[in-house]
């Protein structure tokens, strides 16, 4: 029994039904309907002369694939997100330090672990020699692979709201015609993941365009984060819509006054959900924005840097 094929044909068969491609359509030309049943029962072992065409047919990526597999069945990659978990939530420079250096050694080009990578490098740079400041290039060579592709796998979308703001403006645009073409209405066919991280790359992108000035563009991403959040029935999303509709509002407002009055709208609203919700990280989290957004007294940030470079064409 060839276990690993049954979850590399598990795994594509996942993606054929999010695709509503037929087994028959994705086999044509490849291989024949019985080989890939063998495939699918483990009778056989899966090649990589199969693997790949199938790959290409569901229009993914070799490297998705093989990331999916190894979240599935390497138990020491398991071990690692753990350890980045408990890094992140008591930001320990020195485990910081050791993770770093095993996330080093577990690469071999699984794309997660080059993510957790990067992230610590986010994260933990400032506060240590021994984990260097991150890449932009590096950042900018995965995302150009994921922009020149059709569909956005979870994968995608956790890469987005990870490192939105390390992105050109070029890129920025291209995700959010991206973004914006997802039906969420379908999204019940989509993953845990693929639900959990939207929603937060719509809240990004919309709080990131905005700070760059690009207010229409800003408004339509938050419209569709404000429809998911009622999809959803989301009440931490309806809050995040709500808080950054308002501030988009002091932003286009150029009388002092009047932006002062929406200052203080915001300020009561924030402090009464901080009233409703007391342990939660979403509502923290805007706190801090909005004492961030009073200090400069409305005005947007003039720190935002965003990479001059340009995206890599299809």
């Amino acid at each position: 029994m060839h276990e690993n094929s049954i979850i590399l044909i598990q795994i594509i068969e996942n993606i054929r039904k999010k695709r509503k491609l037929s087994q028959k359509d994705l086999v044509a030309g490849i291989l024949s309907e019985s080989v890939y049943t063998r495939l699918k029962q483990g009778k056989k072992e899966i090649p990589m002369f199969y693997l790949v065409p199938l790959t290409k047919r569901l229009n993914a990526r070799i490297e998705d694939i093989l990331d999916l597999y190894y979240q599935s069945e390497n138990y020491e990659n398991k071990y690692l997100f753990k350890r980045y978990n408990i890094v992140t939530d008591s930001h320990d420079v020195q485990e910081a330090i050791l993770l770093y250096n095993d996330l080093l050694e577990n690469e071999n080009n699984n794309l997660t672990m080059i993510r957790l990578r990067m992230l610590l490098e986010k994260y933990f740079s400032n506060d240590t020699t021994q984990i260097p400041k991150i890449d932009i290039t590096e950042v900018q060579a995965l995302m150009n692979q994921i922009l020149v592709t059709t569909y956005l796998t979870s994968y995608d979308l956790q890469f987005f709201a990870d490192f939105m703001t390390l992105l050109s403006t070029d890129q920025l645009q291209i995700i959010s015609q991206k973004l914006l073409t997802v039906d969420f209405n379908v999204m019940n066919s989509f993953n845990h993941f693929y639900k959990k991280y939207y929603p937060i790359c719509l809240g990004n992108l919309s709080d990131c365009l905005m700070d760059l000035g690009y207010f229409d563009e800003s408004k339509i991403v938050l419209d569709k984060l404000a429809f998911v959040a009622d999809h959803v029935d989301s009440i931490e999303l309806k809050m995040w819509a709500q808080y950054l509709t308002n501030v988009l509002n002091i932003y286009m407002d150029d009388q002092p006054n009047e932006k002062q009055r929406q200052l203080n709208k915001l300020n009561k609203i924030v402090t009464d959900w901080q009233k409703l919700l007391p342990s939660s990280h979403l509502v923290e989290g805007l706190h801090g924005a909005f004492q961030r957004l009073s200090d400069r007294n409305g005005a947007r940030p003039n720190n935002i840097q965003i990479q001059p470079v340009y995206i890599l064409k299809p």
